[in-house]
């Protein structure tokens, strides 16, 4: 069953090279937005937000729909850089740790999805039994979704403490 996740990894980084480009070379203007400094509450509803969003993406997962939210989340990383008033090189360098934590948390749940359909898929062929199929489920809600969730955690703040500030400093250049 474990074969085709470098395919899936592949499939995903070549599906989310597309979104990103087609965002950041969509046809916004600079909205010339400042930027203001943020703070610990900020990351807190920044992680917040980001969990809410990503257990929904689990939850339509089940039913096969969640890749049409991520790559729509993708292509906003890529359009981003429009809001503001500063290169998109400066916008993305300042950026990339927490966005690069953010599209993996966007692999795995996309990882999630295609291996739930396999087993779905396999389960109704008879080719793995029920318990196979709840020992997927109970390891995604053990270890899948508390490991997100950290993961999530650890990109608000960074985003908040590492890429906001470096923007700010950018944007007074």
């Amino acid at each position: 069953m474990r074969c085709y996740r470098k395919g899936i990894v592949i499939v995903f980084s070549l599906l989310s090279l597309l979104f990103f480009f087609m965002g950041f070379y969509s046809s916004e203007g600079p909205a010339n937005h400042s930027i203001s400094k943020l703070i610990f509450s900020d990351a807190i509803s920044i992680f917040l937000l980001n969990s809410f969003n990503v257990l929904v993406w689990f939850i339509i997962s089940l039913i096969g729909i969640s890749p049409i939210m991520i790559l729509k989340s993708i292509f906003g990383m890529g359009a981003g850089w429009h809001a503001l008033s500063i290169s998109p090189f400066m916008y993305y360098g300042s950026s990339f740790v927490h966005g690069f934590l953010e599209w993996l948390v966007c692999l795995l749940v996309f990882m999630f999805t295609v291996e739930h359909l396999v087993h779905l898929l396999a389960y109704f062929r008879k080719e793995i039994i029920y318990e196979q199929l709840k020992q997927f489920y109970w390891r995604t809600v053990k270890k899948t979704i508390p490991m997100v969730l950290l993961i999530l955690l650890a990109a608000a703040f960074i985003e908040v403490y590492v890429s906001n500030r470096l923007l700010i400093y950018f944007q007074s250049l």
